[in-house]
């Protein structure tokens, strides 16, 4: 297998986009879009191997996740988070290119457009573990043969595209995450490819989505650069008090209004989970994601526990 250096492609692709050069940059990207879409559709190809029949659905995430690890590592020597990153950030490329060049935007119809949107915005809405790849399982299955991506079905009849749209639309907007709704709305709207349907409802989530003021690549690119950012590894020793709390109650799984009962209950649920002794015949790999995962809880709970005198 011939490894591909797809942050090193990516970012040729960005230079050609930055310099207008709108053709030969989305075939660029469109060279590690299909890399990643080979990968991606390796998994269905393992993970009948794998032990995902376990009682806990986080425990088969976890599990789920160091097979991907693997196989993006074999692929491109990246981890999963780090394909996220570089996945994202070639979404938005290849859409910037419809968006700003004439020539190639007149060879797409919406139908063709809805897949890449619904793509960017589960990319968004899910960034965390293996969140994004389970989303993309459920609306896509990539196809390859001999290292090359055959195609990438869809799961959901054309009539569904734009209420799935809509749903992580509204997922979107409630994160804060409003700009690639715009950007969808306004390349609609530039490409005359006018739908009163997803019109009307995404403007009833938010009825500011179409600006006056035209995105440009620049205000793309820093929307990118801060999710990504405020998306990265979670620092323990340089965080605030409140980021803490949130990423620690994330850890913990704790929601809503709480009390030191349900911090404790929440722990104990957790390391049930996880405790490398809870699980027999485990493999060495699995035994270090275990390892992993119950320092990441100790560490949480005994913030709290300090914090709150529990």
């Amino acid at each position: 297998m011939i490894l591909i250096d797809i942050v090193k492609f990516r970012n040729i692709a960005d230079y050609l986009l930055k310099e207008g050069n709108y053709s030969k940059s989305y075939d660029t990207y469109f060279k590690i879009y299909s890399e990643i879409w080979v990968a991606i559709s390796k998994f269905n190809l393992t993970s009948n191997k794998l032990n995902l029949n376990s009682s806990s659905d986080e425990l088969r995430d976890l599990i789920s996740q160091s097979a991907f690890d693997k196989i993006f590592f074999e692929h491109f020597k990246l981890k999963t988070n780090f394909i996220h990153s570089e996945f994202l950030r070639i979404i938005f490329g290849r859409l910037q290119n419809l968006f700003f060049s004439n020539s190639i935007s007149e060879n797409f119809n919406i139908e063709i457009i809805k897949p890449e949107i619904i793509l960017l915005l589960v990319l968004i809405n899910h960034p965390k573990n293996v969140s994004w790849l389970k989303k993309i399982f459920q609306y896509f299955l990539p196809v390859s043969e001999n290292n090359k991506l055959k195609e990438i079905k869809l799961l959901s009849s054309n009539s569904d595209l734009d209420k799935i749209i809509i749903r992580e639309a509204a997922l979107a907007i409630k994160k804060s995450n409003v700009l690639p709704i715009r950007f969808f709305c306004e390349f609609l709207y530039k490409a005359n490819m006018h739908n009163e349907f997803l019109f009307k409802n995404i403007s009833s989530l938010n009825r500011n989505l179409i600006s006056s003021k035209k995105i440009t690549q620049n205000e793309i690119q820093i929307f990118i650069n801060t999710f990504l950012e405020n998306s990265n590894k979670f620092n323990h020793t340089e965080s605030t008090e409140r980021e803490k709390a949130l990423y620690y109650g994330e850890v913990l799984g704790l929601e809503g209004k709480i009390t030191k009962a349900d911090i404790r209950k929440k722990y104990h649920q957790k390391m049930a989970i996880y405790h490398p002794d809870a699980i027999k015949n485990k493999s060495e790999e699995l035994l270090k994601l275990l390892e992993e995962k119950s320092r990441e809880l100790n560490i949480a709970f005994e913030w709290f526990r300090k914090k709150y005198q529990i």
